[in-house]
């Protein structure tokens, strides 16, 4: 699991999200309280297929350890889609749609582009500043630590191609599908 993110919205409040296995996950409860259910955990279990749910450990905000179900981009959709078809409330129809709006035409396509949601008004360093040797010594040390943790070459090698399009570097789309190029990394 990657470093948890929290995006907040005057509107909806905090949703927080991750990245498991290289996808973006969505803190179940958090979706289902901004989507106006009144038992969010409930809701999670009814209506998110469960091949498409896991739970993560979390720290609160007293320092206690807990456990929180996240959720695929799918199952995001199931309870948006559940939430304004069981409501007669026009106004739980409409906040569905506009909850739909920020989580799929602002946060997912940041996350995917960047690693990271940036949000407006935000200013964002640019990556592209950073000089080429700075890039090279942070992914060698990078490279170590993931080879100490026991990644495989082909983990490796997709957060290698991540961090390097975050400054900028193209490589091909299949970069980390290829042996040769997993192999060069170690």
């Amino acid at each position: 699991m990657a470093e948890l993110q929290i995006f907040k919205n005057d509107e909806f409040g905090e949703v927080r999200t991750t990245i498991v296995n290289g996808k973006p996950y969505f803190c179940g409860s958090d979706v289902a309280k901004a989507l106006g259910y009144s038992n969010p955990k409930k809701a999670v279990t009814d209506h998110c297929e469960e091949d498409g749910v896991t739970t993560c450990s979390l720290t609160d905000s007293l320092g206690r350890k807990q456990e929180a179900k996240f959720i695929t981009e799918g199952n995001v959709h199931r309870l948006i889609v559940s939430a304004s078809k069981q409501s007669r409330n026009k106004e739980i129809q409409i906040k569905a749609k506009k909850y739909a709006s920020w989580i799929f035409d602002e946060i997912v396509p940041s996350v995917r582009a960047n690693g990271y949601y940036a949000m407006p008004g935000i200013h964002v360093p640019d990556f592209k500043d950073i000089p080429l040797e700075a890039l090279t010594s942070y992914q060698r040390i990078q490279r170590t630590v993931m080879k100490d943790l026991g990644k495989s070459p082909k983990e490796i090698a997709t957060e290698f191609k991540k961090v390097s399009l975050q400054f900028g570097i193209k490589l091909s789309d299949n970069f980390d599908q290829l042996a040769f190029e997993q192999e060069s990394l170690f």
